[in-house]
């Protein structure tokens, strides 16, 4: 994917889920690889503790009154979602945000056309190999 130029900053994601898992109190991964394939295997907190209270930080707060994302169609809270799910990951894909907020990838389609019309979000690059933007409604 390095020699044809589908990513950005080879090696960093293996440091950034580290971190991340570690953030939310979770093992490591477990790596496992051979000469033509390889395996992550994430491990969860126990059965007991809700997924919800894993989640990151913001991500379930509502926009706050007069903001901007809350400014048009669309759930405010939703709308606000979206955003803090591409501030904190730039190239995450319209299927990971729909599978993380229960909803469905046309809706999340829908909502980030809109972001777009508005000039909150900006997509640099190909669709495949780009990342997105959040722009400042104050520029």
């Amino acid at each position: 994917m390095d020699r044809m130029e589908l990513v950005e900053n080879v090696g960093s994601g293996i440091k950034r889920i580290r971190d991340a898992m570690n953030e939310y109190g979770l093992r490591p991964p477990v790596i496992r690889t051979a000469e033509t394939w390889f395996s992550i295997t994430f491990r969860r907190k126990g059965p007991d503790e809700a997924i919800e209270s894993l989640s990151r930080k913001g991500i379930g707060e509502p926009a706050r009154p007069g903001s901007p994302i809350g400014s048009s169609k669309g759930s405010p809270n939703t709308r606000g979602r979206i955003i803090t799910l591409i501030a904190a990951n730039p190239q995450i894909t319209s299927e990971a945000i729909a599978s993380s907020l229960g909803i469905t990838k046309r809706a999340v389609l829908k909502q980030i056309r809109r972001l777009k019309d508005e000039g909150l979000l900006r997509r640099i690059g190909s669709p495949r190999a780009g990342y997105w933007e959040v722009r400042d409604h104050h520029a």
